[in-house]
């Protein structure tokens, strides 16, 4: 909660700016990148709306879910007052947009404690012992979650460039299912072989066995020095640190 008041204060501070160019200055929206869907994001993130709604007097807020194409038109058109999306869509908005920052997410462990570092997580059915490394990922089928996901695709194409792999000519087909949760069940569903998406195995695998069961193997996961398996090297998600990872 205590993030949440720190939203809050900010939130307050800025929204009085903000009020003298809409058309409705009570209304404050928050767009927010739907990563998983817009019915997963509206639930996660309408009660932090309807909190501030209930402590800012005067100002009712309002979340626009938003799929990984519209982020750069909904700030570009002014259609939201406020945008929560991935650090390296962040950093493209403030060089294009001049978008700015006033919060950092943290992410709340299993452990209880927080982090503000994050991965991508490359995954097969763990009956599928042919894929072990990278370089077995040559002449299968993938599926990312979108070019502009930073953990869902960005971060795993530059660990693959690393290792020489060119995914648009290496794989036998590239897809892009538009969502983390996409891609997860494509693997199950036997669509693709190998899947990427944002985050740890080791934080969050509880949560995807409840969705696929044990059937998925993750790999290469490596601890970093973070406690937290990644297929990719880790980034913070401070600006300045995405766009020394970017380079």
């Amino acid at each position: 909660m205590g993030g949440v008041v720190l939203l809050a204060s900010l939130l307050l501070a800025a929204a009085v700016s903000f009020a003298e160019t809409q058309e409705d200055p009570t209304t404050v929206r928050l767009g927010v990148l739907a990563k998983r869907g817009s019915q997963r994001c509206l639930e996660k993130w309408g009660p932090t709306a309807e909190y501030l709604t209930a402590t800012i007097p005067g100002y009712s807020f309002v979340v626009r879910p938003l799929s990984y194409g519209e982020v750069y038109t909904a700030v570009k058109q002014k259609e939201v007052n406020f945008i929560l999306a991935n650090p390296s869509r962040y950093v493209e908005l403030e060089s294009s947009l001049g978008a700015s920052r006033i919060v950092t997410l943290k992410n709340l462990r299993p452990n209880g404690t927080h982090t503000t570092v994050f991965g991508g997580v490359i995954f097969r059915k763990a009956d599928n012992k042919d894929i072990e490394h990278l370089e077995d990922l040559k002449g299968k089928t993938f599926m990312a979650v979108e070019e502009t996901s930073f953990g869902g695709w960005q971060m795993a194409w530059r660990e693959l460039k690393q290792q020489g792999i060119d995914p648009y000519r290496h794989f036998a087909d590239l897809q892009f299912g538009g969502t983390h949760d996409a891609v997860v069940f494509a693997v199950r569903d036997g669509k693709v072989v190998c899947s990427l998406a944002v985050t740890a195995p080791r934080s969050h695998s509880r949560r995807t066995e409840r969705v696929v069961g044990r059937a998925i193997a993750f790999f290469p996961a490596t601890l970093y020095n973070v406690g937290i398996g990644f297929s990719t090297v880790p980034a913070k998600r401070n600006p300045s640190d995405i766009k020394e990872y970017m380079t």
